[in-house]
Order: structure tokens, then C-alpha cells, then sequence
């Protein structure tokens, strides 16, 4: 579908140009209104994909809450972006992505960028037509880069387990790194079936162009589900590097897992969070888990300082260290404050 430039803006804060591209044509919010995504061209030939988080809903009583956000405010999300630190920083020498071309997607439709269809009650849930709108992009414009990021935080993190596979299908002569942040694969029984009622959820996992995975069969809840779904992906791209960074005391992840029905370990979610943890076996997944309750980390310089245990060693990492070395293609520890006071 033909892309419009909208707004090309230079960001003085990040030291980035930023572009906001709304794609028209079927894109849509969650109640109607105009979608945009944003995408900043890099000085070396890498590409970030960042999904954005803002919640959730999955039937008419969720989605009728204000626990999703509903509308892209194009201005604000250019002042998030001009002021972000961390990963979002394009002058801070310690980003490990500084210079690479980002494209930052937008969150409008409570379906964690995973939906395509218009439930009964009325929510557009298309976030993943949204997604592929900013996909598409990259795939026009950064044809053949040496390295491919795909992250998100919160719901973004949701979407980044899923649509990792679409961008690393297509760029397969990158380096492909992927990145979690703040949602463990452990996803409530209703909200999941919700999902696969209300947003088709299971056409997410349609991966018919990406050979390496055979078209399986998406089935309702089952204990685990989401942990075999990120298992099988990683599996697949065996050289790839799939991760999750999580607190362990992350109360938004576990008052929408509670929210979501619960289901795997009753309603109690760092059990089955690190359930969900342990069941992703594939040997290039890793995990960061430490200790407290903050929720999305790349996105501002706490990402420096945040800290726990690698396992086996008990050296001490930091998270940006940790995201260095992977992007780097250094071997990565498993980090985890467990038994730590965590």
C-alpha cells in the first residue's frame, strides 16, 4: 500500500531525525482514527524494530476500560522520542543501536500488535496490519542490513515474540537479535482466548513465507502455550538470539496476567512466570531477570545501572552491558536473581 509522509521532524533532544509516517489505506486505531508510525534513518546499516506497549483488552468488558491505550497523539509520541534515554538515545555513546535506522511502532489497538479484525463490540483490533504497515517500510527502504533488532516493552514485548520471525524471514542475511522487555512469555487463559476469538490471534502465527517454520495448529489456552510458541520460534532461528529481560516483582505484568484470567500457577505470576522461563529450552534464548518492580527498561538510562547475577558465575551484569555484548554477538550469560532475594 502507498506510504504518505506526514511530519519530518529533527529531534534536537536525541540528536535524531525523526519521520512520522501514517500509511492510510486499512490501518486504523482501536476506535477509528488515523494510525502513525515513526522511523529515523540510521548512519550504519542496522535496523531496530520497536513495538510500543500501553496495555490490553480482549472482549467487550476489557475493551470497554481504560486499560489500553486508544489513539497515536503523533506530537507526543515525537516528544517521547526526542527525549528518550537508554536505547531510544541517538547521542549517548553507550547505546549499543546509536546510529542504527530505527523504526518505533506505535500501540493504538489492545491486541499487543498481534490482531487483524474488527470484533463484534466494535475495537478495531488490527494492530498487526498496523505493524506490517511499519514493516513494510523497512523492508522498501532498509533492503539488506548487517544486523536486525526487534523489540518492544509490554505489550510491545508480546508482539516482539511473534513478529521477530516476520522481519528475520525476511532479512535472512542479518545478524537477528531479539529483545523482550517487561513480559515473560506467560499470558492468562482468557485474555489468550480472547485473543484467538476476538483478535484472530492465531493468523499471527501464519508464518507460510518462513519455511523454517512448518504452519502448525494455534489452539486455545493451554499451561505454557506462549513459552512453546517462543520455543518454537527460536528453534527455528537457530542463530539467532531471542531474550527477555523481566523484574521479579513487576506488579503491571502480574495485574494484567491477573486481568487476563490467569491460569498457569492459579493467579500467582512470578511462579508461572518463571515457569513460562524454564519451558523455553531452545539453547540461543536468555533471560535477565533482577530484582525489584520496574516495568520497560530500554528506554531510559536506567538501563545502565540495572543489575543482577549472571548464573553459575554470580559476576554482576547491567542490563545495557548485557544488550552490548548480544548485539555484539558475544556469548551471554542467563542473569537471574533468583536465590538472590528476589
Amino acid at each position: 500500500m502507498p506510504l504518505s509522509l506526514l511530519v519530518p521532524l529533527a529531534l534536537a533532544g536525541s540528536g535524531g531525525s525523526w519521520q512520522a509516517i501514517s500509511p492510510g489505506g486499512a490501518t486504523s486505531c482501536s476506535h477509528g482514527g488515523k494510525y502513525t508510525f515513526f522511523v529515523s534513518p540510521g548512519t550504519v546499516n542496522k535496523l531496530v524494530i520497536e513495538l510500543e506497549g500501553g496495555g490490553c483488552c480482549f472482549d467487550a468488558i476489557t475493551c470497554a476500560t481504560p486499560i489500553y491505550t486508544r489513539s497515536v497523539d503523533a506530537k507526543a509520541e515525537l516528544r517521547t522520542l526526542e527525549n528518550r534515554g537508554g536505547l531510544g538515545s541517538a547521542v549517548d555513546e553507550r547505546n549499543p543501536v546509536k546510529g542504527w535506522t530505527r523504526v518505533f511502532v506505535p500501540y493504538c489497538t489492545g491486541d499487543a500488535h498481534l490482531g487483524n479484525h474488527t470484533a463484534k463490540y466494535g475495537v478495531h483490533h488490527v494492530g498487526r496490519l498496523n505493524a506490517f504497515a511499519a514493516l513494510q517500510w523497512a523492508f522498501d527502504h532498509v533492503a539488506d542490513p548487517e544486523a536486525v533488532l526487534v523489540t518492544g516493552i509490554s505489550a510491545g514485548a508480546v508482539g516482539s515474540y511473534v513478529l521477530a520471525p516476520w522481519a528475520f524471514g525476511h532479512y535472512r542475511r542479518a545478524a537477528h537479535f531479539h529483545l523482550a522487555d517487561s513480559y515473560a512469555p506467560v499470558f492468562g487463559k482468557t485474555g489468550y482466548n480472547g485473543g484467538l476469538a476476538n483478535w484472530k490471534l492465531a493468523d499471527a502465527f501464519d508464518f507460510a513465507d518462513i519455511p523454517e517454520i512448518a504452519p502448525g495448529s494455534i489452539t486455545e489456552w493451554s499451561p505454557l502455550v506462549n513459552a512453546a510458541n517462543t520455543n518454537f520460534s527460536a528453534l527455528a532461528f537457530p542463530n539467532a538470539t531471542f531474550s527477555a529481560y523481566v523484574s521479579a516483582a513487576d506488579t503491571v505484568e502480574e495485574g494484567f496476567y491477573v486481568a487476563e484470567g490467569c491460569g498457569l500457577e492459579g493467579c500467582d505470576w512470578k511462579g508461572a512466570m518463571r515457569d513460562a522461563l524454564d519451558a523455553v529450552t531452545a539453547p540461543n534464548f536468555y533471560r535477565f531477570v533482577a530484582p525489584g518492580t520496574t516495568h520497560g527498561v530500554i528506554g531510559g538510562d536506567g538501563v545502565y545501572s540495572k543489575k543482577s547475577k549472571a548464573v553459575g558465575t554470580g559476576q554482576e551484569v547491567t542490563v545495557g552491558g548485557w544488550i552490548t555484548d548480544m548485539l555484539a554477538g558475544k556469548q551471554i550469560p542467563n542473569v537471574d536473581c533468583k536465590g538472590q532475594g528476589c
